[in-house]
């Protein structure tokens, strides 16, 4: 598992609330960044929407890797990918139900030019938020 270079004395709250503030990939990058506290990168690029979402309509509590290694998604992580979806299907209210009878095995992430991640430009894309959430917080 990779880990944060995150700025001492700064909360996981506030550099969600700070991620967010792009508009167009805000969302997204938030609930990539709250994953990335759990998951691995490989892990992170292979996510479909299945993978989170379960038949009754709500975030699953935990995800099997097509390793076998499983992680227990918190209540935090949940809510964040619960929002995110949300966000991302542009759903009214708080429900993810209407969800439950379109395509669910489509990644997760999109990009910009593909409709996932590579585990590469994943990590790339990890450093560059790294870099914009260090120079927000840390450099004053």
């Amino acid at each position: 598992m990779m880990l944060n270079k995150m700025p001492a004395n700064t909360t996981i709250q506030a550099i969600l609330s700070y991620l967010e503030t792009d508009t167009k990939w805000g969302p997204r990058n938030r609930a990539q960044f709250a994953l990335r506290q759990q998951l691995r990168i490989k892990d992170i690029s292979a996510l479909q929407v299945s993978d989170v979402l379960g038949l009754n309509g709500e975030v699953r509590c935990h995800y099997i890797a097509k390793d076998g290694s499983v992680y227990l998604l918190g209540a935090d992580l949940k809510e964040e990918l619960h929002r995110y979806l949300l966000s991302r299907f542009q759903l009214a209210g708080n429900s993810l139900k209407p969800l439950i009878n379109s395509e669910l095995n489509i990644p997760l992430f999109p990009t910009q030019k593909r409709d996932r991640f590579s585990n590469n430009t994943l990590a790339q894309h990890f450093c560059y938020l790294d870099k914009s959430i260090f120079q927000r917080f840390v450099v004053q």
